[in-house]
């Protein structure tokens, strides 16, 4: 093993400057999401305060105890060779703020989904990453030298593994639910696509992520886990702000164009005027059918006080409205 600040705090600092970085990008998107979206339901608008809450919380103590570690105790060998409470934060928040995120997805696809097999499976695995994020901060706390942290490998494992699982989960869920809900349109179904491609593209990345950690912490006695480890949690804060942030991106994409009823996939003789419309309640409406479909981050907002908004393709001459919607 390499000397202590070489093997323990070197991975930590290069952890901690991208956790700056991505800190950084997390209060840029939070000005954006509050600026945007004052009308998304309130308990949304908690919900991504805490979050900022939490990830402030966790770069304060993370600059504090490198100062710590580098400055106050520069030189003192056997002090930077073992973990102390202000290191312990470091995996307790990464699991209470993951799970978190997790829980918040787990909603939607309970919403959206209407399935409750794979509701209950996300909620296991992510009560397990929080449970075992605290339980890992609990054994740094009794076991502090870094050199010797693969004796509670079996917690880490749970806790990495747990995070991604429930991150491969919630994407299989939600980019099948989109996937089977496609209408036919070409522009909707264009719009879906990029919805399922966002979906995979922020799912998956805190998956890889928590792989490639567990990997290093179980194949090297040195602290190079410790690079992907100490930016994890502003990594899932990102993925859900920037999802969250997209809605306006997807609104302006469906109302910049027409879809062709040309397009569908069956024939018709007769054309169709195909417009696109924001919805609004009326008595004179004629029936409609809607098919929900939502990615486990984009959510489309044209409701005053409501998260869940909708957007409807009506066709003159029919007696139905096909539409995409929450």
């Amino acid at each position: 093993m390499a000397n202590p600040a070489e093997a323990a705090q070197g991975p930590i600092l290069i952890g901690i400057f991208i956790n700056l970085i991505l800190y950084g990008v997390r209060c840029t998107q939070a000005f954006i999401y509050y600026t945007t979206f004052k009308k998304d339901r309130m308990f949304i608008q908690l919900f991504v305060g805490f979050l900022l809450i939490a990830d402030t919380v966790k770069v304060v103590f993370d600059m504090v105890y490198i100062y710590d570690n580098l400055v106050i105790h520069f030189g003192d060998a056997s002090y930077i060779a073992a973990a102390n409470w202000l290191f312990n934060t470091d995996p307790a928040l990464n699991g209470i703020i993951g799970a978190t995120v997790q829980a918040f997805f787990a909603w939607r696809v309970k919403n959206l989904t209407r399935n409750n097999w794979a509701f209950g499976v996300i909620v296991f695995f992510l009560v397990s990453e929080g449970l075992c994020g605290v339980g890992t901060a609990i054994a740094c706390q009794i076991v502090p030298e870094f050199q010797n942290f693969q004796r509670f490998e079996v917690i880490v494992i749970l806790w990495l593994a747990s995070a991604a699982i429930c991150d491969c989960v919630v994407t299989a869920s939600l980019v099948y639910h989109l996937q089977t809900h496609k209408q036919g349109f070409r522009r909707s179904d264009t719009i879906i696509d990029k919805i399922i491609a966002l979906t995979v593209q922020t799912g998956m990345i805190t998956a890889v992520w928590a792989t490639v950690d567990l990997i290093l912490f179980l194949t090297s006695t040195d602290g190079y886990h410790l690079i992907f480890n100490y930016n994890l949690a502003n990594l899932y804060s990102n993925c859900i702000m920037s999802t969250l942030n997209a809605r306006m991106y997807f609104r302006e994409a469906a109302e910049s164009g027409k879809p062709s009823w040309n397009d569908r996939s069956q024939d018709r003789s007769t054309p169709h005027n195909i417009e696109l419309m924001n919805h609004q309640g009326s008595n004179q409406r004629p029936p409609c059918v809607f098919v929900e479909v939502e990615s486990q981050r984009v959510i489309e907002t044209t409701k005053g006080t409501s998260l869940d908004g909708e957007i409807e393709l009506e066709t003159s001459g029919s007696d139905k409205t096909y539409g995409w919607s929450k």
